[in-house]
């Protein structure tokens, strides 16, 4: 972000915290009134809570309600209005109301604004705000309880039975006007009290417990100060000695004098000054930017450092031209290094016709990078000892079994198809929310292709049926919904507020539109392998798990995984290039480049993980494109120029010639087997290498691309199977076949030929035999 990005953000603060805004349009904000984030003495403790209707950017602002350290209640409606410029900037509000002086001090009103941040950051999923991007602003006795909870935070209670006391009250950062940071010498000694503000009548003692002044530390959140220095009630040396023991500690902080302005910022004849008044004043002192609005507009945890290094620049530029050029309609890129984010952004249209911009907090489908998050899912299962890697998949399974073609079906464990080794085939099912298609039960599903191919530990095969296999036996393990689950257990835990199983209801709207490659928007689909392919996520949330799996995890992630775990999924089998969930080469230095990528109708994702480097670099798009993989590349060139001096995709093309067919010269007859029941196959080899083939009772048609290499037989015609999975799309039959004394066995995949939907492919079993007959002449059948 600029500099004048940045001071434009804090004008808008700053607009809407000194002046009456223009009413929003009632469409255009969601206002909750009195929510309950507490309770105390039999009353309830509220808050209200104004959401954008239009273009949230997940980042949260809490108003403290306190003037004296006496909180009001005031029709909600009209709350909204003073927030005008922030709500139309995309921020969510929660207007925090505590216990009110004179009924409670200090002590008792620092504990429930505390509580008021738990509760928020406890429920952010449904609010559709990060718990890591939540700035805190006040003025007077309101400023002083906002930098209490920058420098005074905690972690929570773990040992709390109430899972919002469980939570920390961390803040990312702080804008406090007139407050008063020292309270030593300002909270009367008995029997002498304060009439004027009842609430500071509290043990003297405890007076520098609550004074902010007393708690400046090095990980305290960005802090911007705004004081008048005419103000007789909160002199300005409030302001100035915390801004100097910021200083001392290295905590990002301004403080913004307004020359003459008194308490509430009004003058000497007691009026008000005028926002424009202010904002000129305000503009002399911000040379630097105010950090707060850094971390309220994107979101960065105080621990991390947004580096907007020149070195990325020729990356930005190429993602630019791309996205100006329609591919993708957006992008979202984050790059961390040891913890610390070197680059964030977002660039292009999540939503081109509601011209919703993207960012890196716009949850963007996934695709198979949904495969390691699920498999962190299961891993978490294998620690609580409820599954076992080395168990056979079949004894967690219900009335469906894996059916074992060749080999037998109690060697396909839950690591085998977790690394894709147990035998299953390929496969993919979407189904559109416009056609009447819907997913089968994944009993169905497995009943149907749940059938092993090859022997299990033999061969690598991709297979996202084997995923969808493996979020069905955590769902059977856990007693709990697939979705649930993994939002309760690992998304939640992770701090990941903007992802979920499929699109959660609190983020609709808010997503980046999947398009097809003609630039159309896409309906929602569904799948039968969720486990695969279901996960949405903004670039963000997937950093903040790629943190977690290169163990440079954030403080508040939970350690849901032991570290013995997260490099078990990362290791591979000899011959096998995939671990637990992760695609796992080396480069040239011998250290591991661990990854995952993602590619479906609208969908092109990557996430690559560099654990002995601790980079983590995310980039996702809502379109078919290979400008991920290239971001990707240059990133890392960028990072590790010696193991990336070339790309890893420029393999030379083989000038083998096709291995020839001879040994299969003849008539081969055989069946494909469906769950609808098995048709008649019949190969013919010719002479002349040509390859005939037939279904059924189709022609005789031609096999094209064909290839006969190391025994396995591949090649594909325009056919079809007579199931109702199949034949609701055009589709070309693919054959994939081995040699096995006079038997042909293996592989007829249905796979669908739409350019835009990409609807399936579905393996069915196929085996042939060879006749001793000479193969037909080619006028036999031309009938």
């Amino acid at each position: 972000m600029t500099e004048f990005r940045l001071l434009e953000v804090l004008c808008c603060t700053l607009i809407a915290l000194c002046v009456p805004a223009i009413v929003m349009a009632q469409d255009d904000v969601k206002v909750t009134p009195d929510v309950v984030y507490g309770h105390k003495f039999g009353m309830a403790l509220t808050m209200d809570v104004l959401q954008p209707a239009k273009d949230p950017n997940g980042a949260g602002v809490l108003f403290m309600v306190s003037g004296g350290w006496r909180s009001r209640w005031s029709p909600p409606v009209g709350a909204a209005k003073r927030f005008d410029q922030m709500l139309e900037n995309g921020f969510t509000v929660f207007v925090v109301r505590h216990g009110s002086s004179p009924k409670f001090d200090i002590p008792e009103i620092v504990g429930d604004v505390r509580r008021a941040v738990r509760y928020i950051r406890a429920n952010a999923a449904e609010y559709g705000v990060d718990p890591d991007r939540l700035g805190v602003i006040g003025g007077s006795a309101g400023g002083h309880l906002s930098l209490v909870l920058g420098v005074a935070s905690d972690e929570g209670d773990p040992n709390a039975d109430d899972k919002v006391d469980q939570t920390t009250d961390r803040v990312a950062a702080v804008v406090a006007y007139y407050p008063p940071t020292d309270l030593v010498g300002l909270v009367p000694t008995p029997p002498n009290r304060n009439d004027r503000f009842p609430a500071l009548n509290f043990e003297p003692a405890r007076a520098k417990e609550f004074s902010p002044v007393w708690h400046v530390s090095p990980d305290d959140p960005p802090t911007l100060l705004i004081h008048g220095d005419k103000d007789p009630l909160v002199p300005l040396r409030h302001s100035k000695n915390i801004l100097e023991r910021f200083e001392e500690h290295e905590v990002p902080a301004e403080l913004i004098v307004i020359e003459g302005a008194g308490h509430g910022f009004r003058g000497a004849d007691g009026e008000e000054a005028s926002a424009e008044e202010i904002l000129m004043r305000a503009f002399d002192h911000l040379r630097y930017l105010a950090i707060a609005a850094l971390m309220l507009s994107f979101g960065v945890a105080t621990e991390r450092v947004v580096v907007r290094a020149d070195e990325f620049d020729p990356v930005r530029e190429l993602i630019q031209e791309k996205i100006a050029d329609g591919e993708p309609a957006s992008l979202a890129v984050v790059v961390l290094r040891d913890g610390k984010e070197l680059w964030a952004e977002g660039f292009g249209w999540a939503d081109r016709e509601q011209r919703r911009k993207a960012d890196v907090h716009t949850p963007y489908s996934l695709a198979s990078i949904s495969k390691p998050i699920t498999a962190t899912g299961l891993m978490l299962l294998v620690e609580q000892g409820k599954l076992d890697l080395d168990h056979a998949a079949n004894d967690y399974l219900g009335s469906a079994k894996l059916l074992a073609r060749v080999g037998q079906a109690e060697d396909a464990t839950l690591r085998t198809i977790a690394n894709h080794t147990s035998g299953l085939p390929l496969h993919w099912q979407f189904f559109f929310a416009d056609e009447s298609a819907k997913a089968p039960s994944r009993d169905e599903t497995i009943a149907r292709y749940g059938q092993l191919f090859t022997t299990p530990g033999e061969k690598y095969q991709y297979s996202n049926l084997g995923y969808g296999v493996l979020d069905y036996i955590i769902e059977r393990t856990s007693g709990r919904d697939f979705k649930e689950f993994m939002h309760e257990e690992v998304f939640v835990p992770f701090g990941m507020t903007r992802s979920g199983i499929d699109l959660p209801p609190a983020l609709e709207g808010q997503e980046a539109v999947r398009y097809d490659t003609d630039g159309r928007r896409l309906p929602h689909y569904d799948f039968d392998h969720p486990g695969a392919s279901a996960v949405y996520a903004s670039a963000h949330d997937l950093a903040r798990f790629g943190a977690f799996h290169v163990q440079t995890p954030f403080e508040d992630q939970a350690a849901i995984l032991k570290p013995e775990s997260i490099t078990a999924m990362q290791a591979t089998l000899i011959d096998v290039a995939y671990g637990v969930g992760w695609s796992v080469t080396l480069l040239p230095s011998g250290e591991r480049r661990v990854q995952h990528s993602g590619g479906m109708p609208g969908v092109s994702t990557r996430l690559t993980l560099l654990p002995e480097n601790k980079i983590v670099v995310v980039v996702l798009a809502n379109g078919r494109s290979r400008l991920p993989y290239q971001v990707t590349e240059e990133v890392l060139k960028i990072l590790l120029p010696e193991d990336f001096a070339e790309s890893d995709e420029n393999h030379a093309s083989s000038d083998d010639e096709n291995p020839t067919t001879a040994k299969l010269h003849g008539q081969w007859n055989g069946e494909v087997m469906t769950y609808k029941g098995a048709e008649k196959l019949t190969l013919w080899f010719q002479e002349d290498g040509d390859v005939h083939v037939r279904l059924g009772d189709s022609l005789k048609t031609l096999l094209n691309h064909v290839r006969f290499d190391g025994d396995t037989l591949t090649g594909e015609f325009a056919g079809t199977l007579s199931t109702p999975d199949v034949t609701r799309a055009k589709c070309t039959l693919h054959f994939n076949l081995q040699l096995e004394g006079d038997a042909l066995q293996g592989a007829v995949i249905a796979q669908a030929t739409s350019p835009t939907r990409h609807y399936f492919a579905l393996s069915h079993w196929a085996e042939l035999q060879r006749e001793a007959t000479q193969p037909e002449s080619d006028t036999a059948d031309a009938q």
